[in-house]
């Protein structure tokens, strides 16, 4: 009996010191939260090469696994497959960069060459306008000046604005060729870590798996792994299917603005495939700056252009999108376009990215948590049966869970 107690006020005593520990660490990150954040933020730093390493190695792993698969069918010994494997992997990335710069850069340089050539023209026309809608307004001629016109304005402009701040804005350029250099230093040693990561991923995701059972219970380790291979399902689903689709998008829309004689027909088409990787905010984004460009050039075309883009991305969004990715998120336009404005104000255009599977995963776990908590308490899944106005009544004892299949995929699908 003695012992019982014992156990017990330990029990006590514990859950007591667990509960303080925890309420002094709370304390402590609202506290120093800009500190801490300023630590992971530097880590994350850091170990970028290591992320970077471990995307690619994700979007390759199809394709190594299938080299390695057809080598070793052949007779060939597993550390030759994996060496050949991981070169032609290597390869295949330097070739899809490479393509992307050969096509993105030279036309680039001739679509700012041409904006450079048009610009002077295009300012001397609006400077003529603007200079004769003034002459003839005679108040805002006076609340301009006397005698200004618009080109003593831009010269002024440029004499006490462009030329003091010359300085900033060369060190403004230095910071981003900086930023570009570190980048391309983070992207080669995240191409050695993916070349790792390929020919270890057999032996890591084991490990990983015993770790898992080791920290936890059976039955709760069983649960987490399948948990993680629902998210790789959905990753992955979702991760292939958009680039399949933005490459799609990008040669209907080369195909198609070539056919119509659209200048920067295939800088405009790069831009639009690439942004479309973005759910909902994508298309606006590359048809944005498309349109302002192509506008620069020739009003009539960009009107055409932005016409065209519409009806790309309706047919897009009704035709090619479900038929490739299908419903693999189950999420509502609102959750789709809250995720993104989530995830892309904290991690950028990598949150932007995978912002949707994400959400959908977090969506996933909270239906199943709520679903639980219900069935413990007895009470019906489908959520008809807690529209305003009905009263919410627990099902009878040893009733089944016949109404569990029925009830919906996702709480989300709710608008």
């Amino acid at each position: 009996m003695e012992e019982k107690k014992k156990d017990k006020y330990r029990c006590i005593g514990l859950m007591v010191f667990q509960v303080a520990f925890a309420i002094c660490a709370l304390i402590f990150v609202f506290l120093r939260f800009t500190l801490i954040w300023g630590v992971i933020k530097r880590i994350l730093q850091v170990l970028s090469p290591i992320f970077i390493g471990v995307v690619l190695c994700y979007l390759c792993s199809p394709l190594y696994n299938l080299i390695k698969n057809k080598l070793e069918e052949r007779k060939l010994s597993v550390r030759i497959s994996k060496a050949i494997s991981t070169v032609i992997c290597v390869f295949a990335v330097a070739f899809v960069i490479y393509g992307l710069i050969a096509l993105i850069i030279p036309q680039l340089i001739d679509s700012l060459a041409s904006l450079y050539r048009q610009i002077p023209d295009y300012l001397d026309r609006f400077t003529k306008e603007f200079d004769r809608f003034v002459s003839e307004k005679r108040d805002l001629a006076h609340f301009i000046g006397a005698n200004g016109t618009i080109t003593e304005y831009l010269m002024n402009f440029v004499e006490n604005v462009i030329v003091p701040n010359v300085d900033k804005i060369a060190t403004s350029l230095l910071t981003y060729l900086k930023n570009v250099a570190v980048w391309l230093y983070n992207f080669i040693i995240g191409l050695v870590a993916m070349c790792y990561l390929l020919n270890i991923k057999e032996k890591l995701l084991p490990q990983c798996k015993k770790i898992i059972y080791a920290v936890m219970r059976p039955r709760s380790a069983k649960y987490l792994c399948n948990e993680l291979k629902e998210m790789n399902k959905v990753f992955g689903g979702f991760i292939t299917g958009k680039l399949l689709d933005s490459l799609i998008i990008g040669v209907i829309c080369f195909i198609v603005l070539s056919i119509i004689g659209m200048p920067y027909t295939l800088l405009v088409s790069v831009i639009v495939g690439v942004t479309n990787i973005i759910p909902f905010f994508g298309p606006f984004i590359g048809a944005i700056p498309s349109a302002l460009i192509i506008t620069i050039i020739s009003p009539k075309m960009g009107l055409i252009f932005v016409i065209f883009i519409l009806i790309l991305q309706q047919i897009d969004g009704n035709v090619i999108g479900p038929k490739i990715l299908g419903d693999s998120t189950g999420l509502s336009s609102f959750w789709i376009l809250f995720s993104i404005l989530l995830f892309g104000g904290l991690f950028g255009f990598a949150g932007m990215v995978l912002a949707v599977p994400t959400w959908a995963l977090i969506m996933r776990g909270l239906r199943k948590l709520i679903e639980k908590g219900l069935e413990k308490k007895k009470l019906p899944l489908k959520t008809d049966a807690y529209e305003l106005g009905k009263e919410v009544e627990a099902e009878e004892a040893g009733a089944e869970k016949a109404g569990a299949e029925e009830a919906e995929t996702e709480i989300t699908k709710e608008n």
